[in-house]
């Protein structure tokens, strides 16, 4: 296990997984989609050979939505620690994986480089010593060159 890892582990996940937390990530979603009026920023180019991923996904709901306004061929990758409040595997869509994942521990080979787009939001609460910039790192390592 790495250092940053180790470290995670000790502050784990600050809130619930429970009915009233994905609630309120249900909720949290809506008002982020009606405030932007948009999932994936319009200027960002999408094509049959899209593939997006999601980290930190909780419930899913932003997955299976953008799932649903995406051109054929077009994939989602959603990622998080727990699947605990994500759908059951019968209700995804066919452009829809969900995988755990804990982003803060080294990213798989298969991973590096791989994404056109790659989407995360309320990730504040989980920033060790409240610095993005480590996280940023990962995050841009999972795009491909141009993503």
């Amino acid at each position: 296990m790495t250092e940053m890892s180790t470290e995670r582990n000790r502050n784990a996940y600050p809130l619930n997984r429970d009915f009233l937390a994905s609630s309120r990530l249900h909720l949290q979603h809506q008002v982020w989609i009606s405030s932007l009026g948009y999932h994936i920023h319009p200027d960002v180019p999408l094509n049959g050979k899209t593939t997006i991923a999601e980290i930190g996904c909780g419930t899913g709901t932003w997955s299976l939505e953008v799932a649903t306004q995406l051109p054929s061929g077009a994939k989602i990758e959603a990622f998080d620690l727990s699947l605990a409040q994500c759908p059951p595997r019968e209700w995804w869509p066919g452009n829809v994986t969900f995988n755990k994942l804990d982003i803060f521990d080294p990213s798989p080979d298969d991973m590096i480089g791989k994404y056109d787009v790659v989407y995360i939001r309320h990730f504040i609460c989980v920033l060790q010593s409240g610095d993005p910039m480590p996280l940023l790192s990962i995050l841009m390592n999972l795009l491909k060159p141009g993503g």
